[in-house]
């Protein structure tokens, strides 16, 4: 769904009515313009200065669900390639490169898959295959490209031009 569509959808809606249609959670990010050049299919490497550049384009809105045609029931595939659940269209961004996963108790957690360029949870890094708790409004890089975790509220509240943290 385009940003335009949920935007529309937000100025109908109440944030309840919003957040019944959208049970799932999101990652917000912002589509920057590729300062290495022609995007390729193998990962790039990045420096930190580079990951650390402000967005400078338009915000994404990608929903955080399986694709109906992954195997694993238990974990959403966050990656560059096309077969991952959630696609990540970033030369930084490994093919594979994490999975996210709810756990029993509701809570969910990011597992790096020995990226090339490594998973950030809030400016801490995600170290081999060991889950990392994420919750809701916190920022999370893969490779270069920061996106952030948000349910139906926050997203709701962005799109209404009202920042649900402040100038974090």
């Amino acid at each position: 769904m385009e940003i335009s569509e949920l935007t529309e959808l937000a100025n109908k809606l109440s944030v309840d009515e919003f957040a019944a249609r959208f049970p799932h959670l999101f990652l917000l990010y912002y589509e920057t313009v590729d300062p290495v050049g022609a995007s390729s299919f193998a990962t790039q490497l990045v420096s930190r200065d580079a990951a650390r550049k402000k967005p400078t384009s338009e915000l994404r809105v990608v929903k955080l669900i399986k694709a109906p045609t992954n195997p694993y029931s238990d974990r959403i595939s966050v990656g560059r390639a096309r077969n991952c659940d959630v696609v990540l269209r970033n030369p930084s961004v490994s093919k594979l490169h994490a999975h996210i996963r709810r756990e029993p108790n509701g809570s969910w957690v990011v597992i790096d898959l020995n990226s090339h360029n490594g998973t950030v949870v809030d400016g801490v890094r995600v170290t081999g295959s060991n889950p990392v708790p994420i919750k809701v409004g916190e920022q999370v890089t893969f490779g270069g490209m920061t996106v952030r975790i948000v349910d139906a509220h926050q997203l709701y509240l962005v799109l209404l031009g009202r920042s649900p943290w402040g100038n974090r």
